[in-house]
């Protein structure tokens, strides 16, 4: 799937979200990542954990507005994949850069090797994300199918 004309849709699968319940950034985290690895996407959880992890201690990947898009690359994985979490309470504390709490995350990995394909995907991910009205529709939607469809409508 990796050129340069893949859109963001192309990533976002009904089972690759989840309405996630956890109350802390490393639960979520945790929990995106056990979902990566249940589709088979990920094989080494841990490894991958630890590199999200320490790509969050350099600076935080809550970009404010309540979207957070942990991710990491790794040369053993072979192409990008984006797990959707959204948040159902009142968000979590992320450090995101406006103080605000997080609802929607987006959690991405890739091959290490495909730097201008990884920023690609990353501002064709913001650019849904900038508009309020995509924001709350994710909020909103009762089910993966309507994500995806959210996704596909923009």
């Amino acid at each position: 799937m990796s050129t340069l004309l893949t859109k963001i849709k192309d990533y976002i699968r009904q089972e690759t979200i989840e309405f996630v319940t956890s109350e802390t950034r490393e639960e979520v985290i945790e929990q995106l990542i056990s979902l990566a690895h249940r589709e088979g996407i990920l094989s080494d959880k841990e490894e991958f954990y630890q590199a999200i992890i320490q790509r969050e201690e350099m600076v935080s990947t809550g970009l404010g507005m309540g979207i957070a898009i942990p991710h990491a690359k790794m040369k053993q994985l072979e192409d990008f994949f984006v797990i959707v979490g959204i948040h159902r309470g009142q968000g979590i504390e992320w450090n995101a850069i406006d103080g605000l709490k997080v609802k929607l995350i987006f959690l991405i990995g890739g091959p290490q090797s495909m730097h201008k394909e990884y920023l690609q995907l990353l501002s064709e991910l913001t650019q849904v994300l900038k508009l309020e009205e995509n924001r709350q529709k994710i909020l909103r939607a009762k089910s993966q199918e309507s994500v995806v469809n959210i996704f596909h409508s923009c």
